[in-house]
This record gives structure tokens, sequence and C-alpha cells, in this order.
């Protein structure tokens, strides 16, 4: 089976390494539980506990215009964005995959001339700051991940053990790809001072634009998944669906009011969004060639990698096993798992079903063949707090973001 290139030609999951080398430090826990490490121009930067026994991740704070946003990011992460540059392009597009410079590089300024003015805005501020200079900035901004799989859960009323949601959800693509690179995950938190824009944060690899996962100061969480199984339709002319969520987002101050966006925009590939809020839940199976679906559920929904709603019609069969990336176990696995734990399910029984391989009747891929789980993230949309766990790296991280979205 072939990896699907989720958003543009050029694609590598990216990466971030621990160390911080901004321009000046402050050492100290905040009361969130995150220790503040540095600041720059208004930006600040953070690292996790490391409570759960392994790696820490970090978390920026941006605000202002998104130059100076771009400004304090590069300034703030640019010994990680070099080693990241080094690992990423160097090391693995170019070295693995046998790349030359000038083919990452046109690739980087084709996406660029895709992206909204304002993303456009952020990397050209990075430059200003990180050290590498422009055209290198945009080749990190376009390696934006290649990915085969993801699935999600959202458990909320009767199937959570107070009512409120938890989400739960896979990163996953093909084995051995990017073993390793689980401590280059940051959380950026993103505070524009645009007329109305609702702060968000992008859970992503240091650098990388295209959103997978992100969370907004409204408590709507969006992750991105393939459904490129069910439709397998690509437009390179529009715009990558993975900025849209960055607009829907800075947009919409509840769940419901996505559903509009969803429905009217077509996005570049077929895909699937699981969207959660305090006490509400969605799967838009987001279709490149036909319509937009919207599943809803009584306190469960979970999705994989193809479309389920009972209305679609005429789409591709999807098989069973590895052929067919396990999308039919992983979600059977996951409908199981929460029946067990109905009524019982928080942050950390979510934790404990994401953490469980597809033979042992979970959604992962850990220590399988063809296909690998990088990273694992569960969500408390109410709290503004998300757990990052990348296997190899880290443990189960906590991100209480309270403060820096509303704030």
């Amino acid at each position: 089976m072939k990896l699907i290139r989720c958003f543009v030609p050029l694609c590598v999951v990216l990466l971030l390494v621990l160390g911080c080398s901004s321009h000046a430090s402050h050492n100290g826990a905040a009361a969130n539980g995150l220790t503040k490490t540095a600041t720059f121009e208004g930006g600040v930067l953070y690292t996790t506990s490391g409570g759960g026994g392994s790696g820490k991740f970090y978390v920026a704070s941006l605000a202002g215009s998104w130059e100076e946003m771009g400004r304090q990011y590069g300034g703030l992460l640019a010994g990680q964005m070099a080693d990241f540059y080094n690992v990423a392009v160097n090391g693995y597009f170019i070295g693995k995959q046998g790349a030359t410079y000038d083919q990452v590089l046109a690739g980087a300024q084709a996406m660029y001339a895709m992206y909204t003015p304002e993303l456009a805005q952020l990397i050209d501020g990075t430059a200003e700051t990180s050290g590498l200079g422009a055209d290198k900035q945009k080749i990190m901004a376009a390696l934006m991940g290649m990915i085969f799989g993801c699935s999600s859960m959202d458990a909320w009323g009767a199937y959570s053990a107070d009512g409120s949601m938890v989400t739960g959800r896979n990163w996953d693509t093909g084995s051995g790809k990017f073993d390793g690179f689980g401590g280059y995950l940051a959380a950026i938190v993103y505070k524009p001072n645009t007329a109305g824009a609702i702060p968000f944060v992008d859970v992503n690899y240091v650098g990388s634009l295209g959103m997978q996962n992100g969370m907004n100061a409204a408590g709507v969480f969006l992750d991105l998944q393939d459904g490129t199984m069910s439709d397998p339709g690509v437009f390179n002319q529009r715009e990558p669906a993975c900025f849209r969520l960055v607009d829907f987002l800075q947009q919409c101050s509840s769940l419901a009011a996505m559903d509009g966006p969803f429905s009217t925009t077509r996005p570049n590939l077929g895909l699937i969004i699981n969207g959660s809020s305090a006490n509400d839940a969605r799967v838009y199976e987001w279709s490149a060639s036909y319509d937009t679906k919207i599943r809803l559920g009584d306190g469960l929904l979970a999705a994989s990698n193809h479309y389920i709603d009972p209305s679609w019609q005429n789409l591709p069969p999807i098989g069973d096993g590895a052929p067919y990336g396990y999308t039919k176990e992983r979600l059977a696995n996951l409908l199981a798992m929460a029946e067990k734990y109905k009524g019982k399910i928080d942050p950390t029984v979510m934790m404990q079903i994401f953490d469980t391989a597809i033979p042992n009747g979970g959604p992962s891929f850990l220590n399988m063949p063809d296909f690998e789980t990088y990273y694992h993230i569960v969500a408390a949309p109410a709290q503004l707090t998300l757990w990052l766990k990348a296997p190899g790296w880290s443990g189960w991280e906590k991100m209480d973001l309270r403060s820096l979205l509303t704030h």
C-alpha cells in the first residue's frame, strides 16, 4: 500500500530538538505547571514538566501581528530550527530520500505561493530572527508531514466519567519513516492582534505550518485524518485544507459554527476531521470530490480513515488488514474499548486506550510492521488542556493552556 502525500508535493515529518538557545532565559515553574525558559520580543517559551517520566516538549506563546509572531517564533526556537533543518532536510529528505536541494526549494517556493497572507507573514517574520534565511525557512514551513492513518475518539455524556468531553487522537504513517523524532514536537500558541481573531494552539513539528491538531480559546479541538481511501481525488490548485483549519479555529467560537465552513469549503484532498468541544462532537467526512457529511453521536464518536456516514453512495470498498491500513480494525477496537470503559472515561483512561496496540484491542501501531504511531494526543477541551506523548521520546506530558490562550 502506498503512503498518501497529505497536502503538497514536498512532505516529510519535521522536528524540534530540546535545548533552548533563545536570547533571554528566565527559569521557574508557572502556575499552569509549565516551566518558563525564555522570552523574545513579547513571546514566551516554556517546557512541559517531564511528569510523563521521559522527554519534555516546548510550548511557545506568541502574540501580535503575524510578522511579529514569526519573529518571536524564530527568536525563541532559533537553535531548534537549525537542528531541525539539518536533520529533516539534509539528513532525511536529501540524505535518505535522495532529493536535491533545488527540488526541495522549488517545492517550498510553490507552497509559499499558496499560503494565506497571514501565514506568509509568519514565515517572513520567522526568517528574520531564526538565522536560517528566507529560503530555508520556506523549506521548513513546507515540510508538513507524510501521513497515512490516524484515528480519533470522543467520549462525553454517559461515556465519560463526569459527562465532560475527552478526546483521544493518534498520528500515524509508515513505519521507520521518522523514528527518533518525537522530541521535535511543539505546541505553538498564536494570539493574533487581528480584530475578532480567536487565539489557538497548533501541535506540530517545529516550524511546520500544516495544521494536524489544533484547539482554540473557545475550547474547540480539531484533528486531521487521511480520507483518501474513500475519496482518492486530489486538487492541487486548491488552497491546502490544513491552512483552512487555521482560519476555522480563529473564526469559530463553537463547534456548531464550523458546520457551515466545512460544508461550503472543498478541501484539496479527501480528509476526515474530528472536532470536539466541552459537550459536543462532530466527525466531518470532508470530501474533495463530492460533499461533506457531518456525523454526530450520543456520547461517543470514533473515526479512522474511511467515510462511514450511511448516506454516502458509490464509495470505494474498504477491505481488511494492512493493505487498507487496518482502518476497519482500528475503528472497531475504539468502539469496543469505549463500551468496555463506558461511564469511566477520563483523560487517564483515554490515555490507556490510545496506549493499546491494535493486536491487543486498541487503535495504535506499536511494534507493528508497515505502520507506526508517532504521537498520541488526549484533549480536555473544557479545561483547555492537552496531553502529548511521543513513543520512544516521552510519556504523557500535560499542557494546561488556559492561561496562555485566554490572557
